[in-house]
This record gives C-alpha cells, sequence and structure tokens, in this order.
C-alpha cells in the first residue's frame, strides 16, 4: 500500500508539473501591453519555461498586444490572426524544448516584431522554420511565414 501511494504521489508531482496552457488577454489598465503584468494572463500569472502560450488578437477597445521588454523564458509560443507580439530592444525571448514538447514559434496569421532577440533551444521542428540571412543587412527572416528578426539564435 505505502508503495502504491508513493507511486501515486511521484504521478500527481509530474502531471502537476508539466506543460499547460496560457493565454493572452491584455488590457490590464496602465500594463495593457506587458507581458511580465499577470492580469494580463486567462491564468493570472506570467508564463514560465513549462508552458504553452497563446496570443489571439484580443479587441477590448485599444492596442493590448504584447510586448517583452525583458528576458522571458517559455516552451512554445502561437501567434494567431491579427496578433502581434513585439520583443523591444531590451528584449529577450527564449523558446526551450529541453523539458517539454515544443515546435519552437509558431505562426497562424500573426505578427512577430523582434528588436531583441529571440532565442530557440532544442526545438522539435527548428529545420521547419527555413530562416536565411540576407547578406547586405543584418536581418533574418522567413520565406514560409511573417515575421523580421533583428537576430535570432539557434542553439
Amino acid at each position: 500500500m505505502k508503495t502504491l501511494i508513493i507511486i501515486i504521489a511521484i504521478f500527481a508531482f509530474n502531471f502537476a508539473s508539466a506543460q499547460q496552457t496560457i493565454t493572452w488577454k491584455g488590457g490590464t489598465p496602465g500594463n495593457e501591453t506587458a507581458w511580465d503584468e499577470p492580469r494580463n494572463w486567462d491564468s493570472n500569472r506570467v508564463p514560465d519555461q513549462n508552458d504553452f502560450v497563446i496570443i489571439n488578437f484580443v479587441d477590448n477597445g485599444h492596442y493590448s498586444n504584447p510586448i517583452i521588454d525583458s528576458e522571458v523564458q517559455v516552451a512554445w509560443v502561437q501567434i494567431y490572426t491579427g496578433a502581434d507580439l513585439t520583443i523591444a530592444e531590451t528584449g529577450k525571448l527564449i523558446v526551450d524544448g529541453a523539458h517539454t514538447y515544443s515546435e519552437g514559434i509558431s505562426f497562424y496569421g500573426g505578427n512577430l516584431t523582434a528588436e531583441g532577440q529571440v532565442v530557440l533551444k532544442d526545438i522539435d521542428a527548428l529545420d521547419a522554420l527555413d530562416v536565411v540571412k540576407l547578406e547586405e543587412q543584418d536581418i533574418y527572416y522567413s520565406q514560409k511565414f511573417n515575421f523580421a528578426f533583428a537576430s535570432l539564435v539557434s542553439k
């Protein structure tokens, strides 16, 4: 019986720490676009390295798409039609699939503007990005998706 309780406890711990989905809702007065504002997320907490992040277009009467201006780390990001995710010059988005399945950054009609850094680590579908560098500019772009990077680090 003791062994069964221990096995159940271990399973419950692993399940509780597994990847969770968290969705942007934005619009918190005074912090409408702040990624690090817990009230801008449907779970009232800021996403962490285990989270699958969804950025949808939100029409709440004013511009409230997320802006990352510090270092953040998540497991996976999906950006949907009408939504914009901005990485400010001081920002750094790390998408790390080391501890969970991750396809990195998936675009479903949304946009990503990166003046800061985007780091993709241990991504399961990294080859699908088809990112190339323009020789005359220090800008990365994709022929398959709608985004532009000031810098992209793939490790």
